[in-house]
């Protein structure tokens, strides 16, 4: 009964939050179409066109969600197909890979790209340290280890100023 109770919950949860990335992505999408048209280019017609150039690709789908402070899983993630090139992600946010790997599945077709194919590269764990640091540890027990280095890449590009370390 508690376990119906807590998917239940999940579920809502992950509805509203789907819900609520949905609208934005699209109020995102309609405000570069508004600057594509000022700018003398042709407006998008749909979410699903490939895009022109990769500075649109990545407001509409950013590389790497990893909120300040998060302390837990983290998933490398490859994006393509339906026009968008071969692209890395890394997301956060659940307390198991699979889930982060379905939410990333269910973010890309809000986006409108209904094919695109979405696959786990490994995962990992990610801590804010209290002196500023980023610490990337361990791997996922269901789609093994991730490429920390290339996380740490990607990591960097978002946190500028920290110093990120990677410990087995």
């Amino acid at each position: 009964m508690l376990w119906d109770h807590l998917i239940s919950f999940r579920k809502r949860q992950f509805r509203r939050s789907s819900e609520s990335c949905h609208r934005q992505r699209r109020f995102q999408f309609f405000a570069a179409n508004i600057n594509r048209v000022l700018a003398g280019k042709p407006p998008q017609n749909a979410l699903n066109e490939p895009m022109e150039n990769k500075t649109e690709m990545e407001r509409l789908i950013p590389e790497v969600i990893l909120p300040e402070g998060y302390n837990g899983k983290i998933l490398l993630l490859s994006v393509s197909g339906e026009g968008i090139d071969k692209t890395i992600l890394l997301r956060s946010g659940d307390l198991w890979h699979r889930e982060i790997l379905r939410n990333t599945e269910a973010e890309i077709k809000n986006l409108g790209f209904e094919t695109a194919r979405v696959h786990q590269l490994g995962g990992a764990l990610v801590r804010f340290e209290p002196d500023g640091a980023i610490t990337i540890y361990g791997a996922s027990e269901e789609f093994g280890a991730c490429d920390k280095e290339y996380a740490t890449e990607i990591i960097k590009k978002k946190f500028r100023d920290r110093a990120i370390k990677i410990r087995d």
